[in-house]
């Protein structure tokens, strides 16, 4: 199952897919986050902490289709990682993402990210609005509390992660392997993303005023290998 090469043109959206949560009634409840392919198998990974509290079914949806749903059924969980895999029935995308390696992680490097953060749910009507993100890993943390977990070697970004980015690929510009997966924010610091500045009649600041967005956090390729490791040697 070759995890190193992404396999064949890539369209994002036939690869990356967002998922969404059913009653027991099979009716759609909610829109819970992004989950991506990997390998030949292939494989949808997804962030732990998308599924880990919803007892209901799975489905993944093609943003040329939102009517049909693909049912998902969590193969293996890492809550620590927070990591999930996920078995998709009834959908094999003809290109899948490849896994790249830690040390192949250039800090300050232009990344991808894909993601479907900005869909909007009103009652049963799905309004997917995939997004693309451009930006750079700042930093590589060997460890970082998050929620109540501590992920090692994770991965500080340069942009924020907004509500539904969970379980995005952060992909490499240049032959878009994954890096890392994106998992929340950052709760240490923010950044600038507007300054606005009041001055005087000489010209001195009388006020300044910076509106703030948080750092996103991914977990490392790493974490995400050594769960498929895990799932396919079990």
């Amino acid at each position: 199952m070759p995890l190193d090469v992404a396999v064949g043109p890539m369209n994002p959206s036939d690869v990356v897919l967002p998922l969404f949560a059913f009653d027991s009634a099979g009716n759609l409840s909610h829109f819970l986050g992004t989950s991506f392919c990997v390998g030949d198998e292939p494989l949808f990974i997804t962030a732990g902490h998308n599924i880990k509290d919803w007892g209901g079914q799975f489905g993944l949806v093609h943003i040329s289709d939102p009517s049909h749903f693909y049912p998902a059924r969590p193969a293996y969980l890492d809550n620590n990682a927070d990591v999930a895999i996920l078995d998709v029935r009834g959908y094999r995308p003809k290109t899948r993402l490849g896994l790249a390696t830690d040390d192949s992680i250039v800090l300050n490097r232009q990344i991808v990210c894909f993601e479907y953060g900005t869909t909007i749910q009103k009652g049963k009507e799905i309004v997917l609005a995939p997004a693309t993100r451009l930006g750079n890993v700042t930093r590589k943390l060997a460890s970082h509390e998050l929620l109540g977990r501590k992920l090692s070697n994770a991965l500080e970004l340069s942009f924020p992660a907004l509500r539904g980015a969970s379980g995005a690929p952060v992909l490499s510009n240049v032959g878009l392997l994954v890096w890392g997966m994106v998992v929340g924010n950052v709760s240490y610091h923010l950044i600038p993303a507007q300054i606005e500045t009041t001055t005087d009649e000489e010209g001195r600041i009388k006020e300044q005023v910076m509106y703030m967005l948080p750092l996103a956090i991914a977990v490392n390729v790493s974490s995400i290998r050594e769960a498929v490791d895990r799932y396919l040697s079990a």
